[in-house]
This record gives C-alpha cells, structure tokens and sequence, in this order.
C-alpha cells in the first residue's frame, strides 16, 4: 500500500471515528431525564445536556404543603435528574471513545 493511500485510509478512519462520536454525542444530548418529586408531588425533566425543560406538579399534593417544602423537594429532584443526565453523557461518550479504531 502506498503512502498516498495510506494516508486516505487514516482520513477515512478519523472521519468515521469523528462521525460516531458525534452521534454519541447527539444521541446523549437528545435523551430525556425525568425525576420524580419526594412526596409524589410532581415530576422534573431534564434534557441529556441536564438542561431543565419542566416541572409538573400536583396541585392537589402540594395545598398543604409550605412553599420551601416544595422548593426543596423539586431542587432535589432537579439535581437527581441533572447527576443522572451526566451520567449518561459521560458513560456514553466513554463507550463511543472505547469504539475508536486507529
């Protein structure tokens, strides 16, 4: 095999490594992460990028309940939802990286 081919054969290699990983890392970002709120008061979702996209709560659940209550319940289950997000980012870019053939 010549240089000249060899060479296009690297190219050819790293553009399909760059390929996978950027499906990965597609594929991560565009999951969705939904938590549900201590009390069974409602639910959070988050986006692969732990980007917050909804709260839902219940507003029969939370009549009774104080206001910092349900701060600090829907925080938890913010920072569950985005620690899972990360998670799954990076357990699925590790795997692509394992993919990686050169």
């Amino acid at each position: 095999m010549s240089f000249e081919d060899e060479a296009y054969a690297l190219t050819a290699e790293i553009k399909a490594n760059i390929e996978r990983a950027e499906q990965a890392r597609d594929s991560a970002v565009a999951r969705r992460f939904e938590q549900k709120i201590t009390g069974g008061i409602g639910t959070v979702i988050v986006d692969g990028a732990g980007l917050l996209l909804d709260v839902r709560l219940d507003q029969q659940a939370i009549t009774y309940m104080s206001a910092r209550a349900v701060g600090d319940a829907v925080l938890r289950a913010i920072t569950e939802a985005e620690r899972r997000s990360r998670d799954n980012y990076r357990d699925t870019l590790a795997a692509a990286r394992r993919e990686v053939t050169v």
